[in-house]
């Protein structure tokens, strides 16, 4: 639904406000705004045809790097790993495409880059970050620590949920119009959020099942793990997909 918010297509987004504003977005071969900065012009190259794929090999050739530097139990099941790494980056670049797009067209529309940026900062564990309990953990309210601690907490916590709310208002219809219409970004952005739906249901599926008296073997318990862990590779990288089809239609 990321990027229903920029639909701009009549027959999926009707006569929307969205619709409305998205219709004054450039298509063009050149650059937007002649590309006067170094962000503009790296972000427009980013968007080339080849790129995705030149990026989608360059992650590979880190998964295969780590892999034989430090084994698959590094590689695939540490928070560490190359495959984490592969996420964060995959949805920083997200973050910072869609940035690009929502400057030359959008801008009202900041709840997209703002809201993948959060996802790229929790594939470093951002949530627990600097305090205790954790930056986004709920438990800091109920916690005896500083009170500018929980004021910080929860006024990132109203960023994000604001973020959240905001695209699910304004993206949810725009992008299942545009997956019946048969747009390419819409489909991987549904794509992503099932991956996201299956990641979230197999992450910690050992303590998941504990409290209902299910014990699962330490094999089964590591193949969860991989699936999780390739399951959220392939949600960053699906939205990162449709960023960048998103992108090519409506801005390059």
């Amino acid at each position: 639904m990321f990027w229903g918010l920029l639909c701009k297509d009549r027959t999926l987004c009707g006569r929307s406000s969205a619709y409305k504003e998205m219709t004054t977005m450039p298509q063009t071969t050149t650059c937007p705004n002649d590309c006067n900065d170094v962000f503009s012009r790296a972000m427009w190259a980013a968007l080339q045809p080849g790129t995705l794929l030149a990026f989608f090999i360059s992650m590979l050739l880190l998964l295969v790097a780590s892999v034989h530097g430090g084994g698959w139990a590094l590689t695939l099941t540490k928070e560490t790993g190359a495959f984490e790494q592969a996420a964060f980056i995959s949805l920083a670049f997200a973050a910072l495409l869609s940035a690009f797009v929502v400057a030359n067209g959008g801008r009202q529309f900041w709840s997209v880059p703002v809201f993948i940026a959060f996802l790229a900062l929790r594939e470093l564990d951002f949530h627990n970050w600097w305090f205790e309990p954790g930056l986004l953990q709920i438990a800091i309210f109920t916690s005896p620590v500083p009170v500018w601690h929980q004021v910080v907490s929860g006024l990132l916590i109203a960023v994000i949920g604001t973020a959240a709310l905001h695209m699910l208002w304004m993206g949810a219809g725009l992008t299942l119009r545009a997956v019946s219409g048969g747009e390419l970004w819409a489909k991987l952005v549904a794509l992503g959020l099932g991956f996201a739906a299956l990641s979230s249901q197999i992450d910690g599926l050992d303590r998941k099942l504990a409290p209902y008296g299910i014990e699962i073997s330490d094999l089964t318990n590591l193949i969860a793990i991989i699936v999780e862990e390739t399951v959220e590779v392939g949600f960053a990288f699906a939205t990162l997909s449709a960023v960048v089809f998103y992108a090519r239609r409506h801005t390059v």
